[in-house]
């Protein structure tokens, strides 16, 4: 019967942690990362939409880019489309840079919105 302090297992914990270290600091940095990108997705569709509402009610396109960069983050890129009495704003959250190297994602979103006192046909 084998002895629970037998001299030949000393050490073997410590070296089978060694060899899964590096895998566990892997995966617990794409869980890192995949969280960053599901929050920086929920910025971006948020400043889109609070982007397109400004644009619907009247603000400049200045004034709407400055509220997206507000709610999704300074190092957000923002476009603005105009197409007869409809907007679309585009967000590209600048998350971190973990989520780039780790999972090759940069979250983005659109939004749309009639604009409310734009002149008809």
């Amino acid at each position: 019967m084998a002895c629970r302090n037998d001299p030949d297992d000393s050490g073997t914990a410590t070296a089978e942690l060694a060899v899964l270290m590096p895998s566990i600091i892997w995966l617990l940095a794409i869980v890192l990362a995949a969280g960053a990108a599901g929050l920086g997705e929920l910025k971006a569709i948020d400043g889109a939409q609070a982007a397109a509402r400004q644009l619907a009610r009247g603000e400049s396109p200045h004034r709407a880019e400055q509220v997206a960069h507000t709610v999704a983050g300074d190092r957000a890129a923002v476009t603005i489309h105009r197409r007869g009495n409809w907007v679309t704003v585009g967000v590209k959250a600048g998350g971190p840079d973990i989520v780039r190297t780790v999972l090759s994602v940069i979250p983005a979103a659109t939004a749309t919105a009639r604009v409310e006192n734009a002149a008809g046909p």
